[in-house]
């Protein structure tokens, strides 16, 4: 047995750099001795050659995901009673009930705050070297007595009535097993008569689902080499369909030296099925930080509130009766506060009073009624319309003791928790007399039983339409889970990069160098999750048929040179070299296609060619064949391996796993720009080798009918390096301070005079009186009046001024808007300095 003062040693697993280092930093300080993995199989072997106390387990690695590692790790003797806490980005239901399937002990979600992870992982150690202790002192313990033995005839009477099959398994000294009784509630549950499974035992047998069967085995053999009785659940098919079965049998040694079970099979699919709704409702009960840090404090008290909760939560599955369920819930209140008084009502039908299902006086004498209505007023009467508990220390000095019927018990104190179903209160939960006076701690935990109470209310009331319901929602978001799981994997991952570095930045005693490192991090993390948020957009109005194919005269040359400027500091910053070829004169090189698009698919295959290259160069251009033009991007870099060249233009699917670059991205660049290329009427393909680099082509129609029309493209000719000769005077409209100042820094330079206003009314009043202001950068979202109304009635007056939008709405649609409004010009936020820079200098540049 360890030390107490050895706090233990704990296995950090995560692939991140980023999330190895804040979480050792988070438990180095607090004094604990820190391993750390950054692959699964690494992590097996660590914990195998030396156990450590706990492990904190991310899901998504490199090798083998986090399940696979808990799963592993606990099906091995040697390791199985390490506790594991998963911290992963993976927020979704399925994914924590995998978790604690799987043998976790606990689930935090990223981003997290260190104080919590702290907290969680002492809980778990503690409990850990609990549960060792509890174990050695168990095994000095024999069971004496062997419950559940009854005769044939006893079977045969109870099963009649039973809502479960009764049943005997008996095993010869030989080996042989077969089942000398079944009862016939057994055709009930599994549509097949007990006789033709006491006649052959493999008719029950080939029902039990073949993902459980071995398991069943394993415990029927175990039971027998241990004499122990064996608790299982397990699946069935019945008709094809899967139910739920709970079994207990209970061995007894015949005088020949056999054996025989005497046990039931109870049918629990429903429970089941509960069970996932009690999970949605936790996941919602979560959303209260402060009482779920308030539960994690590591203390003797709340670890008592938390096992009283589970044991709650238990009970909700167990009972379907309300009134039952209602009564565990309010004697466990009780218990955890002390109180001795108090009462579970409902409203009436009526809505005006409370009806009281039952009334615990605590002994003292009461004579009122409880079988009278209770009108809901006084302190009742704040639960009820403010849905969250309350309490009074001093009740009978209070104004509510007005409102207390002649003959009722003495209050010294109350609290009551609402219950509610809907957003609407259906009924309260009232506790009092506490010896000592009711806390904001004991507030928090009965509103959490408060909640517990409601599910089961909800569910006794509306079970088959709640399983109907669930069973809907589960199928009609069955395709969109894997994207939701994977966004929410995407877009925690850099803000816990954000969140977590910015807290170290507070540290006082970081070096210049590391404060520009965490810069760094935290804005390699921004960049990285505006991509993300952008590529969510477009697949979004892909897949909702939104995205529209926007066809005009564009020349290619002007998109190819371009792209080739824009990227090159960039590529060379890496010491690598960039090219291109534009293999048309310039009026061959006009053609009528979405130049928008084409520039998107283009800026995608460039940008995954310095991200996946390290030395060499990176070529751009495109070749005429037949009646299509065919682009290509080809690059020096890593290569993909032939067997994974047709998956990259799926979703979420990633060139080279063993590159660390590889696993960040929502992983929809490629699919976005597949959709784009077929949306022309063309098809896009790859060809590389892995190690020697990749080109990637697409084809669109080469559809040439040039003529004296505005060409696309050559709009993207200004530099966006040049600097407005003209000082201007400039109107910011914009109601958010920080973006306020964030464009008064970017316009320091150009600006003669920069005037603010924080709504479109007064941006109309400075105009009038301002007729000489060059340019207003218009803010969409603003009080009083919007970007769009104020444009409108500046227009009226005032044809000259440039106006150019600016929101953080960036949808389909925007832009068009902004430009009939009367903007001259759109810019999306977050606001990018040379895009601010280029469009001015299109409008005042010389």
């Amino acid at each position: 047995m360890k030390d107490k003062s050895d706090l233990g040693t704990i296995l950090i697993v995560d692939d991140q750099l980023e999330n190895l280092q804040l979480l050792s930093q988070i438990f180095v300080e607090q004094g604990y001795k820190i391993r750390a993995s950054k692959t699964g199989r690494e992590a097996i072997a660590s914990i195998k050659s030396k156990l450590p106390d706990l492990v904190l387990l991310d899901i998504k690695l490199p090798d083998i995901s986090g399940f696979e590692v808990c799963s592993t790790i606990k099906t091995d003797d040697q390791t199985s009673e390490v506790p594991v806490i998963f911290i992963s980005a993976l927020n979704e239901p399925k994914d924590k009930i995998r978790g604690f399937s799987v043998g976790g002990v606990d689930y935090i979600t990223k981003p997290f705050m260190a104080e919590e992870v702290a907290a969680r992982a002492r809980n778990q150690i503690e409990l850990s070297r609990l549960r060792i202790e509890s174990k050695l002192q168990a095994k000095e313990l024999q069971i004496k007595n062997k419950e559940l033995r009854m005769s044939e005839a006893k079977y045969k009477r109870v099963s009649d009535n039973s809502p479960a099959v009764l049943y005997q398994f008996k095993m010869t000294p030989k080996g042989e097993t077969f089942f000398p009784y079944v009862s016939n509630v057994v055709e009930k549950i599994l549509n097949i008569p007990a006789e033709d499974i006491m006649n052959d035992q493999l008719n029950f047998f080939s029902l039990v689902h073949p993902d459980d069967q071995k398991m069943f085995q394993e415990a029927i053999i175990r039971s027998a080499e241990s004499f122990e009785s064996f608790p299982i659940t397990f699946r069935c098919l019945k008709d094809g369909e899967v139910i739920w079965l709970e079994a207990l049998g209970i061995p007894t040694r015949l005088n020949d030296g056999g054996i025989l079970w005497d046990g039931f099979l109870l049918d629990i699919t429903d429970r089941k099925k509960a069970e996932l709704e009690l999970f949605a409702a936790k996941e919602k009960a979560e959303e209260s930080e402060k009482q779920i840090k308030e539960l994690l404090i590591t203390s003797k008290t709340q670890n008592k509130h938390i096992t009283s909760l589970l044991e709650a939560s238990k009970t909700v599955l167990e009972f379907d009766d309300f009134e039952t369920t209602a009564r565990k819930l309010f004697n466990s209140c009780k218990k955890i506060t002390g109180a001795s008084s108090g009462y579970v009502a409902l409203l009436s039908k009526t809505g005006e009073e409370n009806e009281v299902l039952f009334l615990d006086a605590g002994g003292l004498p009461c004579n009122v009624d409880e079988s009278l209505p209770m009108p809901i007023r006084g302190l009742r009467a704040e639960a009820y319309h403010l849905k969250k508990a309350v309490y009074h220390n001093d009740f009978m000095n209070s104004e509510h003791i007005a409102f207390m019927p002649q003959g009722h018990v003495t209050l010294k104190n109350v609290l009551f928790a609402p219950l509610i179903i809907d957003k609407k209160t259906v009924g309260l939960l009232g506790l009092a007399n506490k010896p000592t006076d009711f806390s904001q701690n004991d507030l928090e935990v009965i509103s959490a039983f408060g909640e517990l109470a409601s599910i089961s209310l909800y569910n006794s009331r509306n079970k088959e339409e709640l399983i109907k319901a669930k069973e809907n929602a589960v199928e009609s978001d069955r395709l969109k889970s894997a994207f939701l799981a994977n966004m929410s994997h995407e877009i925690r991952t850099p803000m816990n990069g954000i969140l977590g570095f910015a807290d170290l930045l507070k540290e006082p005693t970081l070096t210049g160098g590391e404060q520009q490192k965490y810069i760094g991090i935290i804005e390699k993390s921004g960049q990285r999750m505006l991509n993300i948020i952008n590529d969510i957009i477009d697949i979004s109005k892909i897949e909702s048929g939104t995205m529209e194919v926007k066809l005009k005269e564009s020349n290619i040359n002007y998109q190819i040179e371009y792209i080739h400027t824009f990227f090159k500091p960039e590529v060379e910053a890496k010491g690598m070299q960039i090219f291109f070829k534009n293999s048309l004169p310039a009026k061959e090189a006009i053609i009528t296609t979405d130049h928008e698009k084409i520039y998107a698919v283009l800026i995608n295959l460039v940008k995954n060619a310095i991200k996946y290259s390290n030395k060499g160069n990176i070529e751009l251009g495109y070749t005429k064949k037949g009646d299509f033009i065919e682009f290509y991007v080809k690059d020096t870099g890593i290569g993909i391996p032939k067997n994974r060249q047709s998956a990259i233009f799926e979703r979420f699917i990633q060139a080279d796993i063993e590159d660390t670059q590889a696993l960040e991205g929502a992983g929809l660049g490629l699919s976005i720009s597949k959709a784009y290329v077929e949306m022309l009427g063309g098809k896009i393909w790859v060809d590389s080798e892995a190690g020697k680099g990749s080109t990637f082509y697409f084809t669109i129609p080469y559809n040439s009918e040039s003529n004296e029309k505005e060409i696309a493209g050559e709009k993207i000719k200004v530099s966006v390096e040049e600097i407005p000769m003209k000082k201007m005077k400039i109107l910011i409209v914009e109601d958010d301070e920080i973006a306020d100042l964030h464009l008064s820094i970017l316009l320091r330079n150009i600006g003669k005079e920069v005037l603010h206003t924080n709504n479109g009314q007064e941006a109309i009043e400075i105009i009038r009186k301002k007729a000489d202001i060059d340019l207003i950068l218009m803010d969409i979202r603003i009080p009083v009046l919007n970007g769009y109304e104020a444009t409108k009635q500046i227009r009226k007056f005032n044809k000259n001024v440039v106006i150019i939008a600016q929101t953080a709405y960036a949808l389909e649609g925007d832009r068009e808007k902004s430009l009939e409004a009367g903007c001259n010009d759109y810019i999306t936020k977050p606001i990018d300095k040379e895009k601010l820079q280029a469009l001015i200098n299109k409008y005042f540049g010389k």
